[in-house]
């Protein structure tokens, strides 16, 4: 989007990927090159916060922010799957066909690369465990809102009109919460079974154990600057 013409963006509404409202575009900074490399968004809620376009897309005409936490993950899983099919091709190969000490050499690259790549991945699964656990918290909050306007609703101490704007808002966010709770769950689940799988090298041959498959404990049932 950095292409952009710094008109494109002026004034357009910017959300997050589940709909919720954020604000909308009121500037934009320059790069070296003359193009645009932040917008300036005016908050709903009141102030200014900047967002790289990098992680913006457009859909429809609105400007969608999107999570860095997601994108390193799965950034992070095509990182170590490659690693992974690098030393699947390095033990085909086998020491018979390379000096020992290139053979070696390679091994420790690739063991090297992956144990940086599991150190990495350990934070993005703790922020996306943040983010899971905020998600429950919302959820929870939520649920409590919509057993209250029930309450007060059969109590007759609501109008009809105002319980069912009311009801439709509280279910709406729900659905949001609900539905950012269930990508960041296969985002982490993702990401840990691309870690768990392990090679191992049999008279020469390659044995590639199974990944242990790690499901994500199921979503309560809640009905279900953000930390992005």
């Amino acid at each position: 989007m950095s292409k952009l013409a710094p008109s494109f963006f002026l004034l357009r509404p910017v959300r997050d990927e589940y709909g919720r409202r954020l604000g909308h575009v009121i500037s934009f900074a320059f790069g070296l090159r003359g193009r645009v490399e932040e917008v300036i968004v005016q908050r709903d809620s009141g102030g200014i916060i900047r967002f790289p376009v990098n992680r913006l897309k457009l859909e429809g005409t609105d400007i969608v922010l999107l999570s860095p936490l997601k994108e390193a993950a799965e950034r992070l899983r095509d990182e170590i799957t490659s690693v992974r099919h690098k030393e699947r091709a390095l033990i085909k190969l086998s020491k018979d066909k390379a000096p020992e000490d290139v053979y070696e050499c390679l091994r420790k690259g690739f063991e090297d690369a992956f144990n940086q790549l599991k150190d990495e991945a350990q934070g993005i699964i703790k922020g996306l465990d943040e983010q899971i656990s905020l998600c429950n918290l919302q959820a929870k909050e939520l649920s409590l809102a919509l057993a209250s306007l029930e309450i007060e609703h059969n109590a007759e101490g609501i109008d009809e009109a105002s319980y069912r704007k009311a009801l439709e808002a509280v279910s709406e966010e729900l659905k949001r919460v609900s539905s950012e709770r269930a990508e960041l769950e296969l985002v982490k689940k993702r990401l840990l079974n691309a870690l768990s799988e392990e090679l191992k090298v049999v008279e020469g041959a390659i044995v590639q154990e199974k990944p242990i498959l790690v499901y994500v404990k199921e979503a309560l049932d809640f009905g279900g600057e953000e930390r992005r």
